[in-house]
């Protein structure tokens, strides 16, 4: 596959990490040769002192319109890549993907603030936050960032493997997005307990030394590792810290029968807990 990012959207609520995910995303484009759109999405609703103020809608928007202005201008980090804007009513992830499809994104970046089970916050494990309900959603790749990097760069990328047919999607991608970055990718397969007896270890094998010899033939430096009887989530975690990378790239996917949104699976336990980025694809048919 060629890998072409020439459109990239970035959701901003105007927090720190949105803010970290707009740099993020202006590093990219410089690479890239890409454009972002800026998307603001605000919910109003019919609050009745809100409707008695004449031109409520045009007075927010231009409120907005101004810090987003202001956003561009004051960091040196934008400088140099275009960044239009656009300013909506609505859900956010619903405007999100909307704004996908209207402008032709390639590639949305945005922050997000995790999650943690506990009680007080069982709703955002039940109904998803915008975040993840974007890398479910979405039909072009999402790169998710929590945590704002001392240095932003794309120097080592976690590939985690299993025998699925995604898994050589998500090879192809890594190959050419390392290319762009001149990244070594770091091979990393897990097999839990209950695979062991359900899965045909050697094909993981296989596979690992298919993606090693793809890799030798694009001159693309790497490491691989196998860890067997581990939790998924926790060791590709572990792991992306003990190589020091800066991007694990996983390929999303539903949880089960009753949709992403009952069950935190391992993926979304990476996107949640991971400190570097996360970048999500989603499966082709």
């Amino acid at each position: 596959m060629k890998l072409s990012i020439k459109k990239i959207l970035v959701p901003t609520d105007f927090s720190e990490i949105s803010y970290s995910a707009l740099e993020y995303a202006a590093f990219v484009a410089k690479k890239a040769g890409a454009k972002i759109t800026l998307l603001h999405v605000y919910e109003h609703g019919d609050d009745d002192s809100a409707q008695k103020i004449t031109n409520y809608k045009e007075l927010i928007e231009k409120g907005i319109q101004q810090k987003m202005e202001d956003i561009k201008s004051e960091n040196m980090n934008l400088w140099g890549v275009k960044i239009e804007t656009k300013i909506v009513n609505g859900k956010t992830y619903r405007e999100i993907e909307a704004a996908v499809q209207e402008l032709g994104i390639d590639m949305v970046v945005m922050g997000t603030h995790g999650s943690k089970l506990d009680v007080k916050h069982l709703s955002k494990y039940f109904l998803g936050s915008n975040a993840y309900r974007t890398v479910h959603e979405s039909s072009c790749p999402v790169i998710t960032i929590r945590k704002k990097a001392k240095k932003i760069e794309c120097a080592n990328i976690l590939l985690p493997l299993d025998v699925t047919k995604e898994s050589r999607q998500k090879t192809d991608f890594a190959v050419e997005w390392a290319k762009l970055f001149g990244a070594k990718i770091h091979l990393l397969a897990v097999t839990e307990l209950l695979d062991e007896f359900i899965s045909d270890v050697n094909k993981l094998n296989e596979l690992l030394k298919e993606v090693e010899t793809r890799l030798q033939k694009e001159e693309i430096p790497y490491t691989v590792k196998m860890y067997r009887n581990s939790s998924l989530s926790k060791t590709v975690l572990q792991h992306a810290k003990k190589m020091n990378c800066d991007l694990v790239l996983i390929m999303s996917r539903k949880d089960s029968m009753f949709g992403e949104f009952l069950v935190p699976a391992a993926d979304r336990k990476v996107i949640g807990e991971s400190e570097i980025s996360v970048l999500s694809l989603r499966p082709k048919p």
